[in-house]
């Protein structure tokens, strides 16, 4: 009885008594091994130290017993485990300091790589700025000053009246001067208008001389010697509409008409009608549209000369400008550039006035066409009677 209570008292069963086992995580334990093939449980096993031989379930097994044999370690005296861990001393002398923030006599130096952006050199190839062209359109008194260009003395020609007809303002075109015609002989056909047969009226609706000047300038052409031709031969180019020299501005070419009727006498009073349309005698008098037709032939003809007039004056004067404005040291390449930016602009504003002006050109060349259609069908009756009438004997 002492000596198992000797036993028991010895210093070896008491460190035995005092040490006990504690199990490490469920989670180790949990492991399937079901899930691994015969080769992996085979590594595994070897590297255990265990015997790679068996069956699946006798690895399994062998494995299993191995992790229950390394769960339980021996744990330490118990006063050691009880005691609780050191806390370290607190120097309360200092004054509290937040983590991560640095003094305020200490300065974060930033890393070499802080905000480092390299920028590509842009002062390889210096550009030239681009050009700002001013459009005065709307506005040219603002723009650079144009001399007028100088005055041509051009000749000119009455057209429908003179004075006593429109009032002292009669439409001119700059064609012929009064000295040239009054200077020059007149040459007049052998038949008066309106007195030859149906074959001349319709010459003369043509524009075409008399067959009998015709014939009788054929037969008096010159020969090949040199010499002059009469003016029997020049009776063939009397009678046409001619068209004149074009207008330094408008570009137009007038139309000078070889069937404009005679200025009237002068007369001591002036009033807005003309004196030939009240003739006493019927032969004189003109047709009841022929007058109103040649009336809305001249006038559309200056429509055109007028705004074609207008429109290019103001297109050089705009164009000149914006040449002014371009730099001294600017290449011509500029000035195409210039110029072309001008035109398209230029063209973008004047789109509407030139529409307008055409729908008025239009319907305006259409009344003059049904007038002239009425004039020719007037004359029918009176081709008629001439062609009956007996022909006098020359």
């Amino acid at each position: 009885m002492l000596r198992s209570l000797s036993f028991v008292s010895s210093p070896i069963v008491r460190n035995l008594s005092q040490t006990h086992r504690s199990f490490v995580s469920a989670v180790l334990l949990s492991k399937s091994w079901d899930k691994f093939a015969v080769s992996d449980l085979k590594k595994e096993a070897r590297s255990r130290g265990l015997s790679p031989s068996g069956t699946k379930g006798a690895l399994i097994s062998r494995i299993q017993e191995h992790e229950k044999s390394l769960s339980s370690v021996a744990s330490p005296s118990a006063s050691t485990v009880n005691k609780p861990p050191e806390i370290p001393s607190v120097d309360t002398t200092k004054e509290g300091e937040a983590p991560g923030i640095p003094l305020a006599s200490q300065h974060a130096a930033p890393t070499s790589s802080y905000l480092n952006v390299i920028l590509p050199d842009a002062l390889d190839d210096e550009h030239e700025p681009a050009i700002s062209i001013p459009y005065t359109f709307d506005s040219l008194a603002s723009s650079v000053p144009v001399e007028p260009p100088p005055e041509q003395d051009l000749p000119k020609m009455v057209v429908i009246g003179g004075e006593e007809t429109y009032g002292g303002a009669s439409p001119t075109h700059h064609l012929f001067d009064d000295t040239i015609t009054s200077e020059s002989e007149e040459l007049s056909s052998t038949v008066p208008r309106g007195k030859g047969g149906i074959l001349d009226d319709l010459a003369e609706d043509m524009g075409l001389p008399h067959f009998r000047d015709m014939k009788k300038s054929i037969s008096n052409l010159p020969y090949r010697n040199g010499s002059t031709m009469n003016k029997s031969a020049e009776l063939l180019y009397t009678q046409r509409h001619l068209v004149g020299p074009p207008d330094p501005i408008s570009h137009l070419r007038p139309i000078i008409y070889d069937d404009v009727p005679p200025p009237p006498v002068p007369a001591v009073v002036n009033h807005p009608y003309s004196l030939q349309e009240f003739d006493p005698e019927p032969t004189k008098n003109l047709n009841a549209y022929e007058m109103q037709w040649k009336l809305q032939r001249q006038q559309l003809d200056d429509l055109s000369q007028n705004f074609w007039l207008d429109s290019n004056a103001r297109s050089e004067s705009a164009k000149e400008a914006v040449l002014a404005s371009l730099p001294a040291a600017s290449t011509p390449m500029d000035r195409e550039n210039a110029l072309s930016e001008f035109y398209k602009q230029w063209l973008l504003q004047e789109s509407e006035r030139v529409d307008e002006y055409s729908k008025i050109w239009r319907s305006r060349n259409w009344a003059n066409i049904i007038l002239a259609a009425r004039v020719t069908y007037s004359r029918f009756p009176s081709r008629i009677t001439d062609f009956f009438k007996p022909t006098r004997k020359p």
